[in-house]
């Protein structure tokens, strides 16, 4: 019990650090630290617990760490609309799951099918040349690019885009590249910047992208957090 209460302690500092990706990981350990601390001490022989007199307190604990472990995966969950942090152990969480892998993996990509060359791309990348700070240039460049079926290059040029000032439309854009080439996260995480924008298309290409990945709760999650959005922008289904 003392080498738990110590472990909890240190996972709740790490848990306060600035960066989301960090918290979100103490959270997943702690949220499967106090689970499994509970299931042991649930496992302890009842003959050994009554000899030592523990009953009470045994039970009043178990159930303080079944409340951490909920507690946890709550406030790891909570991540995913506060901070728009969708990575696999933010997933995990809002599955109600312990993260079971190492928190900061990422998605493994589809296979890319690289563009060559076409009016409108050939077009786009001579504008982009004339101006390589433009967000409307770069997301030209982006669509593209998409349009060609290279959404890995796609979402460079969008990210570019975003990175350079772009609005709700860039990130909806972006989370349709990161969409098709493979990167979960990088495509929620987008779509909920558009969302939280105000892009209509941008809600429901997350709450689309949330049920794709079997999280059809965080998905009407996200549609009540953010409320309905103005038009425009592209729908997952309507992605090439």
């Amino acid at each position: 019990m003392t080498l738990i209460e110590v472990t909890e302690q240190a996972y709740l500092k790490a848990a306060r650090q600035v960066d989301p990706v960090f918290t979100a990981a103490a959270l997943g350990r702690l949220a499967y630290l106090s689970k499994e601390g509970a299931r042991r001490l649930r496992a302890l022989p009842p003959a050994v617990v009554a000899a030592a007199g523990a009953q009470d307190a045994l039970a009043r604990r178990v159930k303080v760490l079944e409340k951490s472990a909920t507690d946890a995966l709550a406030a790891c969950s909570e991540l995913a609309w506060t901070r728009q942090l969708f990575n696999p152990a933010v997933r995990a969480c809002l599955r109600g799951e312990p993260p079971a892998t190492d928190p900061a993996m990422v998605d493994a990509l589809a296979a890319r099918r690289p563009a060559t060359s076409g009016p409108a791309l050939d077009a786009a990348r001579a504008r982009l040349g004339q101006q390589p700070d433009d967000v409307a240039a770069l997301r030209a460049l982006g669509e593209a690019l998409l349009g060609a079926g290279d959404a890995h290059v796609a979402r460079l040029a969008l990210a570019r885009a975003v990175q350079a000032g772009g609005g709700p439309e860039e990130a909806n854009l972006l989370g349709l590249a990161c969409h098709q080439a493979g990167d979960q996260t990088g495509a929620l995480e987008a779509f909920a910047r558009a969302a939280v924008g105000g892009l209509e298309a941008g809600r429901q290409n997350l709450a689309t992208a949330l049920r794709g990945l079997g999280l059809a709760a965080a998905a009407d999650t996200a549609l009540a957090r953010w409320p309905a959005g103005r038009g425009g922008g592209r729908l997952i289904r309507a992605a090439p």
